[in-house]
């Protein structure tokens, strides 16, 4: 079987109107709650900002990531029904 991918006006709509706004909700609190917790404490050292700057890319990361999979959703080609198709022409 080929996978192949094809882009979806349906995953995009899901993308932007469900995915995106409650990723944007968990990540963003979580990031500010830890971030006012840090800043009240007095600890933003330098090692503090080295592992907020990774996590800021491991949420970019993640979603690119799910962007690819909703609006990009992969379509699988079945060879096998092609293949019986053709033997009978």
């Amino acid at each position: 079987m080929k996978m192949q991918r094809e882009f979806s006006w349906k995953g995009i709509l899901i993308f932007l109107f469900i995915v995106d706004p409650i990723y944007r909700i968990i990540v963003f609190s979580s990031f500010y709650i830890s971030l006012t917790t840090l800043i009240e404490l007095g600890k933003l050292d330098l090692i503090v900002r080295i592992g907020m700057i990774n996590s800021i890319i491991a949420m970019v990361v993640v979603y690119i990531f799910l962007f690819i999979y909703f609006v990009f959703p992969k379509i699988e080609e079945n060879e096998h029904k092609k293949s019986i198709h053709t033997k009978r022409r």
